[in-house]
């Protein structure tokens, strides 16, 4: 006996989420060590949606602030075969720095960036971006527990401080090394440029020594010479 499908908007998305519940993580990240789910991998979680009479389309609007701004708009309609209203989702696609060299490349990741969140959330799909660190997002710190304060006065009572609650995020040894691969290719391209990054990257993080390639320990690191070396070339 066939099944019967779904003859409205939320049974099909009922039917659908219950089989699926998140898109899965195809990218990956090598300064943050993870990975995350892309457009292409999100657009295949939501096919199956298909089968049960559903659909979407994602187009643009456009808002203007009242400062005059421009603002893009990805909106995403999930749609179902029955005629029911359909679901909205409205989501911002990130804005675009003023320094960067390729305007368009950065806001096809944009684009992509908002594509895939709008996709997911009218589908009601899970999915992790730690790529997102895709837009220069620092990783949360790592709590190791409290030590206590030395007192200062007789009796004292012992205060639980936590000196080690922020650690950053450790760079991982492929990361770095193609980071270093990348600093030596701009060396030998841009040495001007070369040498305007490596003042950017002390003056960014307190960083005395004038030879940096010691002082690349942490993830934050890495994705800051990755994006500002992209930057400077786009073929590195």
């Amino acid at each position: 006996m066939a099944t019967k499908q779904p003859s409205t908007l939320i049974e099909a998305l009922n039917a659908f989420q219950q089989k699926h519940h998140a898109a899965g993580k195809d990218g990956t990240n090598p300064f943050f060590k993870s990975k995350y789910t892309t457009l292409s991998q999100a657009l295949l979680a939501v096919q199956p949606a298909t089968e049960f009479g559903l659909c979407h389309t994602q187009l643009n609007d456009f808002v203007m602030t009242p400062d005059g701004e421009i603002i893009t708009i990805v909106i995403t309609k999930l749609m179902h075969v029955s005629g029911d209203e359909p679901l909205i989702s409205k989501f911002p696609v990130p804005k675009i720095p003023t320094n960067v060299k390729n305007v368009h490349q950065e806001a096809g990741s944009a684009q992509t960036y908002a594509r895939r969140y709008g996709l997911l959330s009218v589908y009601g799909l899970a999915n992790d971006d730690d790529d997102g660190n895709s837009l220069a997002k620092t990783s949360p710190s790592k709590k190791r527990g409290d030590v206590a304060s030395t007192p200062t006065k007789p009796n004292q009572k012992l205060e639980p401080t936590s000196v080690l609650e922020k650690v950053a995020d450790p760079i991982t040894k492929e990361a770095k090394a193609l980071i270093l691969e990348k600093l030596q290719t701009l060396h030998t391209l841009h040495p001007e440029k070369m040498k305007e990054l490596v003042e950017a990257f002390r003056k960014q993080f307190g960083i005395k020594d004038l030879k940096i390639t010691r002082h690349i320990t942490t993830a934050e690191q890495g994705e800051y010479l990755a994006l500002a070396i992209s930057k400077i070339d786009e073929s590195l």
